[in-house]
């Protein structure tokens, strides 16, 4: 809950008591609120500032799990990255709800989708799901519930408490440092990610307005229409060139 009528410096200095005044301005920063900005007005604030807030708020708290629904909604695409940022830099776990298959793609370690009253639990994010129009992967990398959740098992780890939290965080430790030398990377292909759906969505528009019988009392319109049809389609094509240049040198750093 943000108080409209404090500045994010004051909301977050009020979160994390005593240390707040000094650590308070750095972390901002980090959000995105740098200078003036941390000194504005809550209820001046975009839909996507109030959210980078809540989230720095959340991460001064000594919490070992967040549940976070839709988080990149509103955000531009440098508050997404930054988003990216602190979730790959989080020690503990986060539940993720959300879309974003960019987000999804750099962030989580297990995927569970629900779809048609259907839950499906993935061990691993496999990149097929992820594409655009893509809605099937083998059925070995997955494992099915329906109706109640289904109790699932627990597999037996020997490793000492000390030992795997060591192992985690040195894994934490690397795929932060990955994430940071595929950032630029990773921006452009959510940039052309949005650009391609954008562009097949258009040509669906187009498609809809053709097949309106009325249209065709206008010759023009009709040639017009189709003149946009093949330049969406061919805008569509490129971007999905593009994204696929983009996804497998993403994958490359990956292997």
């Amino acid at each position: 809950m943000l108080v409209e009528s404090r500045s994010p410096f004051e909301e977050l200095s009020a979160t994390m008591g005593d240390l707040g005044m000094r650590n308070s301005r750095t972390i901002l920063g980090s959000f995105g609120f740098s200078g003036e900005a941390a000194d504005r007005k809550i209820g001046d604030l975009s839909g996507g500032e109030r959210t980078r807030l809540a989230l720095a708020k959340t991460m001064v708290h000594p919490v070992n799990l967040l549940v976070l629904d839709e988080p990149t909604n509103h955000l531009d695409l440098p508050s997404c990255d930054l988003l990216e940022d602190a979730l790959q830099a989080y020690p503990g776990t986060v539940i993720l709800v959300t879309h974003d298959r960019h987000l999804i793609r750099n962030v989580a370690e297990i995927l569970v989708e629900v779809r048609d009253g259907k839950v499906t639990v993935y061990d691993e994010v496999d990149e097929r799901l992820l594409m655009p129009g893509e809605n099937t992967i083998p059925a070995k990398l997955s494992t099915s519930l329906t109706g109640k959740a289904k109790k699932s098992a627990k597999k037996t780890d020997t490793r000492s408490s000390s030992g795997r939290k060591q192992e985690k965080r040195g894994q934490a430790e690397e795929r932060n440092e990955h994430h940071q030398n595929t950032k630029s990377l990773r921006i452009e292909l959510r940039k052309v990610e949005k650009d391609w759906e954008k562009a097949e969505a258009k040509v669906v528009a187009l498609h809809a307005k053709l097949a309106d019988p009325a249209v065709y009392d206008d010759g023009a319109q009709v040639a017009l229409l189709a003149k946009q049809v093949d330049s969406a389609k061919d805008l569509a094509a490129k971007l999905s060139a593009r994204w696929e240049e983009l996804a497998s040198k993403l994958e490359r750093f990956n292997n």
